[in-house]
């Protein structure tokens, strides 16, 4: 159970970590 929500809070930080990086690199460049 607990590696369940590992593995969903993984899947949820990924996800929001590939939102974020276009608009780092748009306010970087």
């Amino acid at each position: 159970y607990s590696q369940h929500i590992t593995h969903f809070s993984f899947v949820l930080y990924y996800s929001l970590f590939l939102f974020l990086v276009p608009k780092i690199n748009i306010m970087l460049f």
